[in-house]
């Protein structure tokens, strides 16, 4: 019993500095970009041994997917609404994601400041590249699939690219933040949230199926 506990305690503290590292690593990356931070400082900056970091990490790409992967945002809360949302209106759904993006992708945070990094810099980076599109690809896939269940309800028209109309509803979305993520947090709660909700409604618009009489 003292032994199990033993481990549980080693396996907290584990998890407390690969926490630890995560945070100082999303604060340097969003400050200085990827190619701009070495493990080196993100030891430093905490507080602990630059090994120790590789004992957790097998290198700086690693922590950076970690780091992602690990991050309330605004794409892994998109997945978690559409896991066993495809009986779910796509009134709400679309209501939902647009409510998300404006609390989530915040303009000055941490997690948004990387999101702008990993925008710029996974265009000249292949590896960073590789990330970027993994992510994108999970979270318009997952909406795609939830699309998918909503044109056999009848609620979206059928004659659509699913994946096309994922893309393009979240790619809205992201270029609002590429062209408006130096808006100060207050002048984003003011833009954002009324962007996103018009955004949503064109979409809506533009997947509902035609009345039976205008159908080919």
């Amino acid at each position: 019993m003292a032994e199990r506990k033993a481990k549980t305690a080693r396996q907290r503290q584990a998890e407390a500095t690969k926490k630890n590292i995560a945070d100082a690593a999303l604060r340097l990356f969003a400050e200085h970009g990827v190619a701009g931070t070495s493990t080196r400082s993100i030891a430093k900056q905490a507080g602990v041994s630059e090994g120790l970091i590789f004992h957790h990490f097998p290198d700086k790409m690693a922590l950076l997917a970690a780091v992602a992967a690990t991050r309330t945002t605004f794409g892994t809360e998109v997945v978690k609404l559409l896991e066993g949302a495809d009986a779910r209106p796509l009134t709400e759904i679309l209501d939902d994601m647009a409510r998300m993006f404006s609390k989530l992708v915040v303009a000055g945070t941490p997690e948004a400041q990387l999101f702008n990094v990993l925008l710029g810099e996974s265009r000249s980076n292949a590896e960073l590249h590789a990330l970027f599109r993994s992510v994108v690809a999970r979270v318009t896939g997952a909406f795609a699939a939830y699309l998918k269940a909503r044109v056999a309800a009848g609620e979206v028209r059928e004659d659509l690219d699913l994946e096309v109309v994922a893309r393009t509803t979240l790619g809205g979305l992201v270029f609002f933040f590429a062209t408006h993520s130096h808006l100060s947090q207050a002048q984003w709660k003011r833009q954002a949230p009324k962007f996103a909700m018009e955004h949503m409604r064109l979409v809506r618009e533009a997947l509902r199926p035609p009345p039976p009489g205008d159908k080919p």
